[in-house]
């Protein structure tokens, strides 16, 4: 590999194209792969046995395509397969997502936080680790929210269903106490606008692409794999505050000190210490955000190109990626190897 190679991005769906535009934002001379496993979505109702052997698929994929780093965009594969992909794939720089526990933590007043993610999310060992280490004297309330994958699969991003489907888990979580919500899911970032609207505009809401993006921009510049002009200067020697969401535990080779310099949110096995000085995350998906973006194929570096895939029907899958990510975008079909 090197620094010309590519970045392999994927989730079971559309929902990681959340985290696909942070990384773009932030790495805009990066070349980028996305795979939206779309022929097993959801995977929040897989056993994780079946979410694992995706994604030793997908990371042999990427291996295959000369990757030099590899972005697990959806929480329940995170939960399933981080340390197991690691472990078969130690020269692979490979991050992970997860709910932003920590940095909810640091910011409620009301000692609530309430989480959205899917079912296998919530249910995951992973996950309960999470809240205990990094939030012990909080109290989490929980909502599994599946429907809400469902809704951004079909391309429904508001509109009077969306706003039933979000009210009665948002009401239920702020009637329970909570003054924080964290968007546990890479695909609820798309009905950002409902659940805010429907939580109020004072309350926090946290997701995980910005935070990932400055993970992985890190590790590139660690290890000298950061494409020539990509944006930033910051010093490779120092580790890069995070803010919440980005799954860090083992993507440092060695578990030396530097992992244990995240701030919040991410999976760093046994650290995080901090919190975002702005409360919410990222914003990226909102309306606004989806506007003005450009060729969604080519970024500032003349040999930066972004390339969507899937591994359900590309019709589909390019007609939701019209309205998630850029107008007219195509999407190819994963060879069938990987499907």
């Amino acid at each position: 590999m090197s620094c010309d190679s590519l970045i392999g991005v994927y989730d079971s769906g559309v929902g990681g194209l959340s985290v696909l535009r942070a990384i773009r934002d932030a790495l805009p001379d990066e070349s980028l792969l996305y795979v939206a496993d779309s022929a097993h979505v959801p995977y929040g109702d897989k056993t994780q046995d079946f979410v694992l052997q995706r994604a030793y698929a997908m990371a042999d994929y990427f291996v295959s395509r000369q990757a030099k780093a590899m972005v697990v965009a959806c929480n329940t594969a995170t939960a399933a397969a981080i340390a197991p992909l690691r472990a078969r794939y130690p020269d692979l720089i490979i991050i992970g997502v997860e709910p932003a526990i920590k940095p909810a933590a640091h910011l409620t007043h009301s000692g609530v936080v309430g989480v959205f993610a899917t079912t296998g999310t919530l249910a995951s060992p992973k996950f309960a680790t999470l809240v205990q280490r990094e939030a012990p004297e909080v109290r989490i309330v929980l909502r599994p929210c599946p429907e809400w994958v469902a809704l951004v699969e079909q391309g429904k991003l508001s509109g009077p269903e969306v706003d039933a489907a979000v009210r009665a888990p948002v009401e239920e979580l702020r009637a329970a106490g909570a003054d924080v919500l964290v968007l546990g899911c890479t695909h609820f970032p798309f009905l950002r606008d409902a659940i805010q609207a429907s939580a109020g505009p004072g309350v926090p809401l946290l997701e995980t692409g910005a935070p990932v993006a400055r993970w992985l921009k890190h590790q590139l510049q660690q290890r000298r794999l950061l494409r020539s002009g990509a944006a930033g200067t910051a010093d490779p020697g120092k580790t890069v505050p995070d803010q919440g969401g980005s799954d860090q535990g083992g993507s440092d080779k060695g578990g030396s000190d530097k992992d244990r310099s995240n701030q919040g949110g991410s999976d760093n096995d046994d650290s995080d210490q901090g919190t975002s000085d702005k409360g919410t995350l990222d914003k990226g998906t909102s309306d606004q955000s989806r506007s003005d973006r450009g060729d969604p194929a080519t970024d500032h570096h003349p040999h930066a190109i972004c390339q969507l895939e899937t591994t359900g029907h590309a019709p589909a899958v390019a007609a939701l990626a019209d309205r998630l990510w850029a107008p007219g975008v195509a999407v190819a079909q994963t060879p069938a190897r990987w499907r």
